[in-house]
């Protein structure tokens, strides 16, 4: 009996032992934390430099949504104020956003759908795989190196966004300057504030590089409030008015889209009202259907099939700019130019998950008998519309073509790599002069 108990306190023991030596090695593995205030009259800035015993150069300050770090094979869900190590991977999800810090100040914010690995926390190394990331690194002298694949961007005092999406990269130099370089890359190059350097790999993975300037019109919602939380000063090629301006005209062009389709769901309503009796029985289907967005359709025998889309989007295609330059317009190409400068007033749309605005464009341009011409283009990894009503690319000038626009943002690559999103506005516009300066897209010079 005595030899039992001995041997159950010894197992006792044993397992006690095996708990703490877990618990004390998922504690090494995460790392120390920056210290936490003992009151809430601690700041951050504090917290750091209490840590700095612990030389934790860059820490987790903030995070929203899902955001986990893979470090020595193992990923978790990463904690506030949680120290990065060499060799880490973080990933943030779906609607989800993470800023690394050094110091208290932020270093780098990492966008939805990001996978970033630390290379160096010392020296602020990191490589970008897929996503977006937000740079301020005016007030240190501490260097930053970017990489990608084929590509390193190295800024200079700068703030900067760097966008990864299929082999092609963005870089948009808001103040200070960036330059391009590395072993595949065609040649070293660097954009100085209020320019880009486009990065594209090829299958061999060789980059071809080349710098460009941009307008505030073509970042995107996310850059945007970037920029506007990270206090703009005179070293920015635009001011905080330009920001504010861009925002207010894209909230405008998302209010007309509403109206317009609400216009349009009236005129519906209004035809269903004039078949009222051949359609009595259905009458109310038909308007809970059109206010959700669903297609109404009929069977073989007439009867009415109500189904309604996980998702729906607008689209409308103009060719307006047209209007204003006739005289360059090629000869025959007149009858193709509607009179109010629209091929395709506002209409809903339904998608799938997972499909483009190309998947969209060609669907809704077949229902409506509107001709459709495009080409793939292996390069970008895209479709690229040539022609839409029978007008193409240099029909009213050498700078004409179609572009299009998703929430009022022109995206930098192919319409068949845009994913759309519930709710998205798309509208497809033909430009004549500027290279898209005429329809508020991206100038080149």
């Amino acid at each position: 009996m005595k030899k039992k108990n001995i041997l159950n306190a010894l197992m006792v023991l044993i397992v006690a032992v095996i708990a703490i030596s877990g618990v004390m090695a998922v504690k090494s593995l995460k790392g120390p934390a920056v210290m936490q205030p003992q009151n809430d009259d601690v700041s951050v800035q504090q917290q750091v430099q209490q840590s700095e015993q612990q030389s934790v150069p860059i820490f987790v300050a903030g995070k929203s949504g899902i955001v986990t770090v893979q470090r020595s094979g193992i990923a978790y869900e990463v904690d506030e104020n949680t120290a990065v190590k060499n060799g880490d991977i973080i990933r943030s999800k779906v609607s989800s956003e993470i800023t690394l810090s050094e110091n208290g100040k932020a270093v780098i914010t990492l966008g939805a759908d990001t996978e970033l690995k630390v290379t160096d926390a010392d020296t602020l190394a990191v490589e970008l795989a897929e996503g977006e990331i937000f740079v301020d690194r005016r007030n240190t002298d501490k260097p930053l190196v970017v990489t990608t694949e084929g590509a390193v961007f190295t800024p200079n005092g700068t703030t900067f966004t760097v966008t990864a999406h299929k082999s092609a990269y963005t870089a948009y130099v808001y103040s200070g300057s960036v330059t391009a370089n590395g072993e595949k890359i065609n040649e070293s190059v660097t954009a100085e504030a209020g320019r880009t350097i486009s990065a594209v790999a090829d299958a061999n993975g060789n980059v071809t590089a080349k710098a460009d300037y941009f307008t505030v019109n073509a970042l995107s919602d996310w850059q945007i409030g970037k920029l506007q939380n990270c206090g703009v000063d005179d070293s920015f090629y635009f001011t905080t008015e330009d920001l504010n301006k861009v925002v207010a005209n894209r909230e405008a062009e998302k209010a007309a889209a509403q109206q317009a389709l609400m216009a349009a769901q009236q005129q519906a309503v209004a035809e269903l009202e004039a078949q009222q009796k051949e359609y009595d029985e259905n009458y109310q289907k038909y308007l809970e259907a059109i206010e959700k967005g669903a297609q109404v359709t009929t069977d073989a025998d007439g009867n009415i099939v109500v189904s309604t889309p996980a998702n729906s989007c607008t689209i409308e295609i103009r060719c307006d700019t047209i209007l204003d330059n006739m005289d360059n317009l090629k000869e025959g190409k007149e009858g193709y130019v509607p009179s109010n400068g629209k091929i395709l007033s506002t209409v809903q749309a339904s998608f799938e998950e997972g499909e483009t605005v190309f998947d969209v464009l060609k669907r809704v341009c077949s229902k409506a008998g509107i001709q459709l011409e495009y080409s793939w283009t292996p390069m970008y990894n895209s479709y690229y519309i040539e022609g839409i009503n029978n007008l193409y690319e240099f029909d009213c000038g050498s700078e004409s073509g179609w572009m299009y626009k998703v929430n009022g943002w022109f995206p930098n690559y192919g319409c068949s790599s845009y994913t759309l999103k519930d709710g998205d506005v798309i509208v497809w516009c033909y430009t004549c002069n500027g290279l898209g300066a005429d329809v508020g897209g991206r100038v080149n010079h």
